[in-house]
């Protein structure tokens, strides 16, 4: 599914567009811009509308465009939730390098977790990085501590290392909630390794 139109000082998430195609296509012509994603390159004009219309139609995940100043500039989401047990994977990338380092990233991520907190009731966001991807652990740990909003249940960010079946280092970065009840990365500013193809530099 996709998420709500959602406003932010410095970027608006909202739905993708099919007719924007071409523009997401663009962004993974770039090897730094997939240096840490799982993407491997561009998809064909019809593999991308496909998977804008299946990502549509996911029920487990929610997906948002970045946008600034009017046009669209990267992706973020969350994919694999559980509903149940109120927890998904997160995921950014900032497709237009001429804004990596500006707090895109950071912003996108903590309006995109505000939202899923509150209106989503998760209260576990899991982003996996890989070590050498020292924005988005940056972008990860900032937007952590600026997603508390008015709740007096703030958002706590830990961090954890695992490792990958590639023989490479990831830092699993969680986003929870604290409290009782409230019940999918890596881009050079903002590009973070997760299960979605796209997944997340600041």
């Amino acid at each position: 599914m996709f998420g709500p139109v959602l406003r932010g000082e410095k970027c608006t998430l909202r739905p993708p567009r099919k007719e924007e195609a071409e523009a997401y296509i663009g962004w993974f012509k770039d090897l730094d811009v997939i240096r840490y994603t799982l993407q491997v390159g561009p998809m064909s004009i019809w593999q991308e509308e496909d998977f804008i219309k299946r990502m549509a139609e996911e029920p487990n995940a929610i997906s948002w465009i970045v946008e600034v100043e009017g046009r669209p500039v990267g992706w973020t989401g969350v994919g694999g939730i559980h509903w149940r047990n109120g927890n998904g994977e997160g995921g950014i990338v900032i497709g237009e390098k001429s804004l990596w380092r500006r707090g895109i990233a950071t912003e996108a991520i903590a309006l995109r977790t505000r939202f899923c907190f509150r209106e989503l009731n998760l209260h576990k966001i899991r982003t996996r990085v890989y070590m050498e991807n020292e924005a988005s652990k940056r972008a990860l740990m900032k937007a952590a501590t600026c997603s508390t909003g008015s709740s007096a249940r703030r958002p706590s960010a830990t961090a954890a290392i695992t490792t990958s079946g590639a023989a490479r280092s990831f830092v699993r970065t969680g986003s929870a909630l604290s409290g009782t009840s409230r019940r999918r990365s890596g881009c050079p500013e903002s590009n973070q390794s997760s299960k979605s193809r796209r997944s997340p530099a600041d």
